[in-house]
Order: structure tokens, then C-alpha cells, then sequence
């Protein structure tokens, strides 16, 4: 995988290639200080940005990096990245390090320093770390200059700066540290009669101090001061390239569904009495998965709560509900483990004993359990019911059944397996979702992986109106020893309600997250994440009913959450190899089917010359490329063009200009083209032909001998030609669009 934790020396590899675009980032961080990278500052705040312009972050421990010098990847160097809140403790090595810093093909990467240096006023006074500042176009003098008050800004560039709050520099003791040509400040204050530069650019360069960056607002938490895809933009400087996309898929922004196992055996409130209330299982059942079988969910029931043994009675009438939901076409299988794991970190080293304190110092005091308080002595005693919930008697409880000892295989593939044995026979569970406080350690995503499954959960991201910010979204995942995690790409409802304990409606705000990451640049696809605990409550289940309505009707390609999945694990490997001014190679993108070009208003797909990709469409100022999931190296060439719908082509062969459906395999000659397609029923679709040509549109079953629609169409002036396809839901099938033709017509 892309991201990795770099430790260990090594030789660097071989150059792969010397035409491959760089996409590779270095995260530098301080292990002497911080645990590792899900704790830093890049990973908090930067590192969707970066995503999102299509770069994947390696993660380098530089806290030793004179003693034990990280190993560099093969792939082409970007840019390194560090965030230090202090001087390293060798500060004179990093500097020695990172000034003679180089590719595997030889060439040295932008660099872009947030925060602190990370180097003491001694070393920045060495040959090394003169020669490391000067590279970032500034100078260190002895001595700190204090601002206040009386201090003012002398330059301030509006373009980098304000970006979702204005700047205001923080009370306190400032370094002196000025552009040294040929960088420039693009923030300078003056203090005293002395002028000291927060933001400075230099070629390939940029300085950041912390005042600058992220702060804390009383409008909606962490706020960014520094516009900072501009700030990259600047720095990194690239042209137009393919940009690994994870948001989009058949030219429409990607919709799927999670659900997650809270409250599944929780009853609803009786409406008269003696009446025996519905399990929320069973309302989410009839009245969101069954009411919508145009819309895919990825179900993720908890084995535990369907086992008599572990979870009581209730899971008696749990478990067919289960096997009712799990059988339905619209449903993929997946399980979220099977006691309910509320803190992954406390079992990376389990201890019966180190459970036994928890739950016993975190027992609700009720005079009705106050026997409890000796019953913890042994692990499986821990409650006189060992069906009870955990959760119910000790709320900080770190799972919620803790009738037998934690053991990691019965978390992962064994409750993969025995949700398996409730489903039908051709759906193996192949998604975990990670519940609780979702950090889970490398030893449950190797496990989990072992067992053939992908895994989502944590992460995420929210910007409602009451927190408006890109600070408050989360990266794509994060790799670790174990392997990658894979991040919900929104909140689920729980953040929105906190924890359902506050306004039951919250969770409506989505919708405004939904658009805030939509325009003007679509940052995130469409994630419905949800638990069975929120159809409990009136408010809850109108909100997500509120945005399976909006799914149904809004321009969207809706998939598994393991589509999303694969598309996310193909950012992190995918190249692009240049070929040309306008052309590039792809390579090794596994389950990524869409790239994109920025500022494109100017350029579009050159058919004719492209092998592999299957149509584009624009959105805002971007072009999304849609690719042949069955070709393993597209090439893909641009022409500056200004064609409206973003693509050229001399034969009247139809190409995808955008479909509710995903593309699963495309073939096309000079007249015709051949898609296999798997939606949810009925779906629109839109190709680009030849303005006024008659086009036969045939729809057979998979097997490409039963016929199920046929008819005939005619572009538009435009060659745009409208089908709408009644597909099986969630069954694929074949499409042929052809018009009678001579090559070169």
C-alpha cells in the first residue's frame, strides 16, 4: 500500500520510471513525541486535502533519523510535509538529512513546513541547517521577537489567507525568521520596530507558522486560516494530470449505504399497553431497506446479537430478521464483529484481568446492582446474566458482551463466518465495519483482511452549517502495519445526535455536509452511514428517510461499500506515467475507475487517440474520466478543446457521459458498444453519439441471451442520447448500442 510507517534502513529502489508523476507525499513526523500518525496534525487536518488533489502521505518517524535513516519508497517523491510543535532531538541530523533529501530517480521534492522548524537556534545556525532554511527561502535569527497588542501585520497575501477565518496572530514569543531571497513573505508582522515573516515562499517552498494555519473558533471548532489547496497549488506547481478520483463513478457522484449494529435488538416504544413494540431490526426491515430497493445497503449486523447465548431472547426474533435482510438483492452481506468492541485500543494488549477493573470501576452505583461490585472477580461471572449488556451496567464498558474473553479470531473471521451461515450462500460477508471508537489495531485489519474482507469505520467528517470547515473532514484512510483502514467518507448519525442523546434530528444536518462537499469541488462521495438505533425514535427515522429520498433522487451511481472500498485502496497504488504533453498511462489501479482533471475547462478526453477510457463528463471546473474496469493500463489523451460535454471523437461509437449504474466491463468498434452493467432497477442513462444518427438500444441478462428491452433512439443536437434501462436490481446485465455505419463515418 501507498502509506506506510518507515523505520527500518534500507537501500532506496530503482527509479520505476522517469516519466511517472509524482503523487507521493512524506509526512514527517516526531515519534519522540507523538505515538504515530493517526495522532498528528498532517493526518488531522492536511491530509484530505492532499487526497483530494490526489496525493497518498508516507509516514516517516524522523525523532532518529541521523542513528537509523528511513528507507524511501520507489514511487517519485512529491513534496515532504512536517508539522512539529518543537525542535527534534537531533535537530542537526534532520536538517543534514532532509537538505540532501532525493528521489529514487534522483530528483529532491518540494517542501512545505508547518509549525515549528523543527530545529534548535544552534542547528539553524550550522552549515546544514543553513543550507535546509535557505532551501525554504528563509533566514533564523538569534533571540525571539514577542507579539501583541502592539504588534501589526505589514503584508498579508488575501489569496492564501482568510481562507474560512481571518488571521489574527496568537499572543506569545515568535522566532525571527524572515524571507531570505529568493523566497518571498506572504504574511509579515512587525513587532517593536522588528519585522518577522509567518508565511514565506520560495521555489518549490513553504513556510508556515502555526497562527496561520488551523485555530479554534467559536462558530464550528477547528477553522482553517491558510487556503491550503491554494498554498499546494502554488507550491507543487503541476499542470493538469490524472488525479486519482474516489468520489465519482459512471459520471455521477458515488452513493452507498452503511449500516451499523447499535440498537439492533432495541425495542420501540409500545403505543398501548400489553402491545409487544417491534425490534428496531425489524422496523429497519420493513420500513427503510425493503421500502427502497432501488438503493443498495451494506447491512453489518453484530453475531453476537443474535446468539440466545450471548444476547438473550431478543435474538431469537433478531436472527431471522437478519436472514430476511441479508437475503434481500439490495443488501451486501457484512458484519461489525460480535461483542461490540467500543475501544480497539484497550484489546491490542488484552488482559482478562485489566476488563475485569474496568467494568467494575465503571459499574453504574444502583442499589439494585450493588452485588455486581464482587461478581467481577472472574471474567466469565462478570455478570450474573452473562446475556446482560455491558454497556447497560458500566456505560464506559470497553465491549459490549463480556460474558467470555476477548479473542481476536472469534471477533473477525469468526463472525464473518457465522453471519455467512445466515446469508445466502453466494454472499460471503465481504465488509467489516469497525464500531466503537473505530481504531482498531494492526492485528484486527490483518485478521479482518486474512478473512477475505474489506473494512471501513472512523473517520469520516462533518461540515453542517454549525461547523463549517475542511478541517472537520477526515483523510481516506490510514495504512498501518496491519494493513489499511479504510475510513467512513462521512459521520454517520452519531456525531450529528450525540450519541442520541441530543437533538434526535440532528442528524438532517448531513444534508448540509452533503452540499458543502458537493460544490464547488466535489470532495466526498455520498455516505449514508447510519445505525438500526435511529429508526427507534420519530426524528431519527424521518432523517434518514429525509436522505434515502434525496439518494433516490439526486444524480448518483449507487454502489456496495466494498466499491468504495476497492476505489479506495486503487488511490493508494495507482501511477501515472506521462507519454506526452497531453497523455499519460495508467498503471496498477486496482478498483479505481475514474481520474480527474482540474482547471479543465479547456481540455477534453481525445477518444480517437485514448485507449481505455469509456467517456468523461465535467463537474464545476473539473473533467472525470471514466475508465474500462477490464483494461489494466488505460491511456488517456487530452486535446485542448473546449468541447461542452468534454470528450471528442471522430466515430459515432456511443461513449458514457454519466449512468445510475456502475460499468463493469465496456468493448466498442466504430459503431457499436457493448457495456455489462449492474443498478438497482430501473436506471437513467447518458451516452454521446453523432447529432441526429438512429441508435438501437438492446438490454439482455447476463448471460447475453435473454432480451430484455429493445428500442430505438436518436441523438440530439448535441449527439446525446438518453436511455433509460430497466435493469434487474443488483443483478448485472448486458447493453448493446449500436448504429449502422462504415469505420471513419
Amino acid at each position: 500500500m501507498a502509506i506506510a510507517i518507515l523505520s527500518a534502513p534500507a537501500a532506496n529502489a530503482a527509479c520505476r520510471d522517469e516519466g511517472e508523476v509524482p503523487r507521493t507525499v512524506l509526512a514527517l513526523y516526531d515519534g519522540a513525541r507523538v505515538p504515530g500518525p493517526r495522532a498528528t496534525r498532517i493526518h488531522r487536518y492536511a491530509e484530505m486535502t492532499l487526497n483530494h488533489l490526489g496525493y497518498r502521505l508516507v509516514y516517516v518517524d524522523v525523532s532518529e533519523v541521523a542513528a537509523r535513516a528511513p528507507a524511501l519508497p520507489e514511487a517519485p517523491l512529491a513534496a515532504t510535509l512536517s508539522w512539529f510543535d518543537a525542535p527534534l532531538d537531533d535537530p542537526g541530523g534532520f536538517a543534514a538529512w532532509r537538505a540532501g533529501l532525493a528521489d529514487a530517480c534522483g530528483a529532491r521534492p518540494a517542501t512545505v513546513v508547518f509549525g515549528h522548524t523543527g530545529l534548535s537556534e544552534a542547528a539553524a545556525a550550522s552549515e546544514a541547517g543553513a543550507t535546509y532554511l535557505g532551501g525554504l527561502g528563509l533566514t533564523w535569527a538569534p533571540g525571539e521577537i514577542p507579539v501583541g497588542a502592539h504588534s501589526s501585520v505589514e503584508v498579508i497575501d488575501p489569496d492564501l489567507l482568510g481562507a474560512e477565518t481571518a488571521f489574527e496572530p496568537h499572543p506569545g514569543a515568535y522566532a525571527r525568521i524572515e524571507a531570505l531571497d529568493p523566497g518571498q513573505s506572504h504574511l509579515r508582522l512587525r513587532s517593536g520596530g522588528t519585522a518577522i515573516d509567518l508565511l514565506i515562499l520560495g521555489p518549490r517552498a513553504a513556510y508556515v507558522e502555526d497562527s496561520a494555519l488551523v485555530r479554534d473558533d467559536p462558530r464550528g471548532g477547528p477553522l482553517w486560516t491558510l487556503d491550503l489547496p491554494e498554498l499546494l497549488e502554488r507550491v507543487l506547481d503541476r499542470p493538469p494530470w490524472p488525479i486519482p478520483d474516489t468520489t465519482t463513478l459512471s459520471g455521477r457522484r458515488m452513493f452507498f449505504a452503511t449500516v451499523q449494529p447499535e440498537g439492533w435488538l432495541m425495542p420501540l416504544p409500545a403505543r398501548q399497553f400489553g402491545e409487544r413494540p417491534p425490534l428496531a431490526s425489524e422496523v429497519l426491515e420493513t420500513e427503510v431497506i425493503s421500502a427502497y430497493p432501488d438503493l443498495p445497503f451494506t447491512v453489518a449486523p453484530l453475531a453476537g446479537d443474535l446468539d440466545p447465548a450471548i444476547a438473550g431472547p431478543a435474538a431469537d426474533r433478531a436472527r431471522p430478521v437478519a436472514e430476511r435482510i441479508l437475503g434481500l438483492p439490495q443488501v451486501q452481506v457484512a458484519t461489525s464483529g460480535l461483542s461490540m468492541i467500543q475501544d480497539w485500543t484497550f484489546f491490542a494488549s488484552y488482559s482478562p484481568d485489566a476488563e475485569r477493573e474496568a467494568l467494575a470501576s465503571g459499574a453504574v452505583p444502583r442499589e439494585d446492582r450493588a452485588i455486581l461490585s464482587t461478581a467481577f472477580r472472574n471474567l466469565g461471572s462478570a455478570f450474573a446474566d452473562p446475556t446482560t449488556s455491558a454497556l447497560d451496567i458500566a456505560p464506559g464498558a470497553p465491549r459490549k458482551y463480556a460474558g467470555l474473553p476477548f479473542d481476536l479470531a472469534a471477533e473477525t473471521n469468526g463472525a464473518i463466518a457465522r453471519i455467512a451461515a445466515l446469508a445466502p450462500d453466494d454472499r460471503w460477508p465481504r465488509m467489516f465495519l469497525w464500531t466503537g471508537n473505530a481504531t482498531p489495531f494492526p492485528d484486527a485489519i490483518a485478521a479482518v483482511q486474512a478473512a477475505g474482507a474489506w473494512n471501513i469505520g472512523g473517520g469520516g467528517g462533518l461540515a453542517p452549517d454549525t461547523r463549517p470547515s475542511l478541517a472537520n473532514l477526515w483523510p481516506l484512510g490510514l495504512e498501518t502495519p496491519g494493513g489499511l483502514q479504510i475510513y467512513n467518507a462521512l459521520s454517520n448519525d452519531e456525531p450529528y445526535t450525540d450519541f442520541w442523546t441530543g437533538n434526535l434530528s440532528g442528524f438532517q444536518a448531513l444534508a448540509q455536509t452533503l452540499d458543502r462537499t458537493e460544490t464547488p469541488r466535489r470532495l466526498k462521495p455520498f455516505h449514508l452511514a447510519f445505525s438500526a438505533r435511529s429508526v427507534v425514535d420519530f426524528a431519527g427515522q424521518q432523517s434518514v428517510l429525509r436522505h434515502l429520498e434525496r439518494a433516490r433522487a439526486a444524480e448518483v451511481a449507487p454502489v456496495s461499500a466494498t466499491r468504495y472500498a476497492e476505489t479506495v485502496a486503487g488511490f493508494q497504488r495507482m501511477r501515472a506515467v506521462a507519454e506526452g504533453a497531453l497523455a499519460w498511462r495508467i498503471e496498477d489501479r486496482g478498483g479505481l475507475q475514474t481520474v480527474r482533471f482540474d482547471q479543465a475547462a479547456g481540455l477534453a478526453l481525445d477518444l480517437d487517440a485514448s485507449d481505455g477510457p469509456i467517456g468523461a463528463r465535467r463537474h464545476g471546473t473539473s473533467l472525470y474520466v471514466a475508465l474500462d474496469p477490464a483494461d489494466p493500463d488505460p491511456q488517456i489523451v487530452l486535446a485542448e478543446v473546449d468541447a461542452p460535454t468534454g470528450m471528442i471523437a471522430t466515430d459515432p461509437a456511443p461513449a458514457l457521459v454519466q449512468a445510475r449504474a456502475e460499468v463493469l466491463a465496456a468493448n466498442h468498434d466504430a459503431c457499436s458498444l457493448q457495456a455489462t452493467l449492474l443498478g438497482y432497477g430501473p436506471v437513467d442513462t447518458e451516452w454521446l453519439g453523432k447529432p441526429g444518427r438512429i441508435y438501437e438500444v438492446t438490454l439482455y441478462d447476463r448471460d447475453g441471451r435473454t432480451r430484455r428491452h429493445w428500442e430505438q433512439v436518436t441523438a440530439d443536437a448535441n449527439g446525446l442520447i438518453a436511455v433509460p434501462l430497466p435493469l434487474p436490481p443488483g443483478v448485472a446485465a448486458e447493453v448493446s448500442i449500436a448504429t449502422p455505419c462504415s469505420p471513419g463515418q
